[in-house]
């Protein structure tokens, strides 16, 4: 038995057969290794590169290498990716191009890039609506280490690295699966398309683990999810807004440290 619906109706092979089942069972799963595993990898390489933390609260006093962060960075990203291709095509047993990773048209390229400024808008209205809730971000100071780029090279590094891993993995995880299989469901049982984007953009604020964050997070994810949906479900063009969102932070970074 797979962990597939087997009472949804026949698809065409541009959907998917799995269910909001299978999409939260990933989703736990996710948690579980982000710290159980990812966590642990990417400390340990920052540990590696020089970076220093206070012991009791786990706040970096003392920046090392910025190859410690994108060593962590790739680790993690590569582990997201696995994890949800062995879910796909071994337990779900659907091909790779179910997942709709796939080349976007021009104009879907061209909704992705306008994206970006909604994402990045609604990120400040996120993170002024989690200010207001929750008070200052403790982990900001240290966020802002640990994607400081002191030189055009590293900031054309971590561009990089934001769009082709950072950007696709996530989507392809995010948006490819979880949000699919809460499409699938919610077309099977005919309601709203965008009840299962929602939640969808609900587990992917929290599965990255950070209180302070959750609020701006579910709005970009929101965004993102809208896009992958107004693009025929292509997690490319979602990947494409997400990169550059990303890219945009630390460009900010670096022009405004």
């Amino acid at each position: 038995m797979t962990l597939t619906n087997e009472a949804q109706l026949s698809e065409s092979p541009a959907e998917r057969p799995w269910d909001w089942k299978a999409a939260l069972i990933l989703f736990f799963l996710m948690i579980l290794i982000n710290i159980l595993i990812i966590s642990s990898i990417q400390s340990g390489f920052l540990v590696l590169t020089g970076w220093q933390f206070d012991p009791g609260s786990g706040a970096i006093t003392a920046p090392g290498s910025i190859i410690g962060p994108w060593l962590g960075t790739i680790s993690g990203e590569l582990i997201i990716l696995l994890v949800t291709l062995f879910f796909a095509v071994y337990l779900c047993k659907n091909k790779l191009k179910a997942l709709n990773f796939r080349w976007p048209s021009l104009k879907h390229t061209l909704i992705a890039i306008g994206g970006v400024s909604i994402a990045y808008g609604a990120s400040i209205v996120g993170g002024i609506l989690q200010s207001f809730l929750t008070g200052p971000d403790p982990n900001e100071a240290s966020y802002n280490l640990l994607f400081q780029t002191s030189n055009a090279f590293e900031l054309i590094i971590w561009v990089l690295l934001m769009m082709c891993v950072v950007g696709p993995c996530e989507e392809i995880f995010a948006r490819g699966f979880v949000q699919q299989g809460f499409q699938n469901s919610c077309k099977s049982k005919k309601i709203s398309i965008f009840i299962g984007i929602t939640i969808a953009s609900l587990l992917f604020a929290l599965v990255h683990l950070d209180f302070y964050r959750i609020i701006p997070l579910f709005l970009v994810g929101l965004i993102l999810g809208l896009i992958y949906y107004y693009t025929d479900n292509n997690a490319m063009a979602s990947a494409i807004t997400h990169g550059l969102y990303n890219a945009l932070i630390i460009i900010l970074l670096f022009l405004f440290p």
